[in-house]
């Protein structure tokens, strides 16, 4: 009777250590990379010191929630606190212990892993990305068309969304994107048109799109009650890969070009200005194009800085002198992409 008695006394303070415990869990643990983790604390105690984590594994805490549930257990009553935390891991990463103060006691929680699989494009899905370039094989400086599909299929809801550019290193981007909005029968598809040229020579890369959606969906708490949650998913586009060239014949400018000079005026009064306009148009690298400012002895020569917008660089002069004098001609020598040739153009 006595060894029974202590197996009894056993029996029962084990249940009582199981609930006085910190245990730490994972909603799902393995995801995609962009898909959203819930991590939560479930704790028993009457005074529950909740940890101030702005990180896990590496990633931000995107947001935070705590539920509180009261139970009476032969006569007692216990309070149980479930604290959760919201990220989106980037890799595969194992989440440490975490310190939590209950009743003034320190209590660790096991180690959790967490696996992520790379991302990849899923036509298939209910929201698509897609990039498209006309040109994949291009000199430095040769300007081209990237295409951004993003789709919305018919029928498919959102609470809110978040879209992260990719990203063109090693690109110019020649103005705003064009934007058109469609629909396919399948698809409501948002159009963007950018116009870019590469920067340098060598293999370029322009990364994923990448769409995270908020969406609602019911889920069922530890104690077998459903509420509403908000839960976050992304989407990615392809990447592009390019191969870029130097310019041939050690060039500066590329593309296709004619040039313009106009002046305000043809006779002025002594120290009066004279306004010059020269304009580079056509496609190319107009952005590498610099100032065409002259020297004329005798002459002050002021000059704004160079403008460029859509197909074309503008760059405005001021002309001041006491004798007659000449405007020069202004030349420009490109390759030029249609014949294959160096050539140079003058006003």
């Amino acid at each position: 009777m006595k060894n029974l008695g202590k197996i009894v006394l056993f029996i029962l303070i084990i249940p009582n250590i199981l609930f006085a415990g910190v245990t730490a869990s994972v909603d799902y643990s393995r995801v995609t990379m962009g898909e959203t983790v819930t991590y939560s604390i479930t704790t028993s105690g009457n005074n529950i010191q909740r940890p101030m984590l702005s990180r896990i594994c590496g990633s931000n805490v995107t947001s935070t929630s705590s539920r509180t549930s009261i139970e009476m257990i032969n006569g007692n009553y216990e309070r149980t606190k479930v604290l959760s935390y919201e990220f989106m891991p980037q890799k595969s990463c194992t989440i440490a212990p975490i310190k939590v103060v209950v009743d003034g006691k320190e209590e660790l929680t096991k180690a959790l892993r967490v696996e992520v699989k790379p991302a990849s494009q899923d036509k298939s899905a209910n929201f698509v990305i897609e990039l498209k370039a006309d040109k994949k094989e291009l000199f430095v400086g040769e300007p081209f068309k990237l295409v951004m599909l993003v789709k919305q299929r018919h029928g498919t809801q959102a609470v809110d969304s978040k879209f992260i550019a990719p990203k063109m290193e090693g690109f110019w981007k020649s103005g705003d994107p064009k934007q058109e909005k469609y629909d396919d029968g399948e698809f409501i598809i948002t159009k963007l048109t950018y116009k870019l040229s590469a920067q340098r020579d060598g293999n370029l890369t322009i990364t994923s799109a990448q769409l995270a959606v908020a969406s609602r969906s019911n889920k069922q708490d530890m104690w077998g009650s459903f509420m509403q949650d908000l839960k976050w998913k992304s989407y990615f586009s392809n990447e592009l890969h390019f191969s870029v060239k130097p310019i041939p014949q050690n060039a500066k400018f590329i593309g296709d070009f004619s040039i313009n000079a106009t002046v305000d005026k043809q006779e002025i009064n002594p120290n009066e200005a004279v306004n010059v306009t020269i304009e580079v148009s056509g496609k190319g690298n107009l952005e590498d194009i610099t100032k065409f400012k002259p020297y004329i002895q005798g002459v002050s020569v002021f000059d704004e800085k160079p403008v460029v917008h859509a197909n074309k660089f503008q760059e405005k002069i001021a002309l001041v002198g006491d004798n007659d004098f000449v405007v020069p001609a202004f030349n420009l020598t490109y390759f030029n992409l249609k014949t294959k040739k160096l050539e140079t153009i003058a006003t």
